[in-house]
């Protein structure tokens, strides 16, 4: 700190140097205690559907990846997926009424959602309702989204 009257403060601060640590987080291969999973992931943003499949593919799973809630509802049958994971923010058909509409078809496969925005207090009780495994808040750390997939997997 260097400081002069009347002329002002210097602050000078240094910071280590962070080395890029390629994917970090993101396992190679899947260890062999891992279940994979049939993943049908749903997000209107290209970008965050391809990390959000990448992110699935490099933990071990097998992953179907659909651009709107329709293309997902054309994707899907009972007992082809093990997990959809789905945005809750999208064009034409949100996450929210996506689930209803899985819901009437496949009252046992796991759904995750993904969001940027944050729940509301009485979005709580409707994931409850809707029978949604886990809320992830974007950004989504690869260990956290295997994480859920796990854990969304039937014992």
């Amino acid at each position: 700190m260097e400081s002069q009257a009347g002329r002002g403060t210097i602050f000078t601060l240094t910071f280590p140097a962070a080395r890029w640590a390629g994917h970090a987080g993101v396992p190679e291969a899947a260890p062999a205690n891992r279940r994979r999973a049939r993943v049908l992931v749903v997000d209107d943003e290209p970008q965050v559907l391809n990390v959000l499949g990448d992110m699935l593919k490099r933990a071990g799973h097998e992953v179907t990846a659909v651009a709107s809630g329709d293309e997902s509802l054309r994707a899907f049958a009972p007992g082809r997926f093990d997990v959809v994971l789905t945005d809750i923010g999208m064009d034409s058909m949100n996450g929210w009424q996506l689930t209803e509409r899985i819901r009437e078809h496949d009252e046992s496969v796991s759904v995750l959602f993904v969001t940027g925005w944050g729940l509301h207090d009485g979005e709580r009780a409707r994931l409850q309702k809707l029978r949604v495994r886990d809320c992830l808040f974007k950004p989504v750390r690869p260990t956290d989204l295997d994480a859920a997939v796990q854990a969304a997997l039937p014992a």
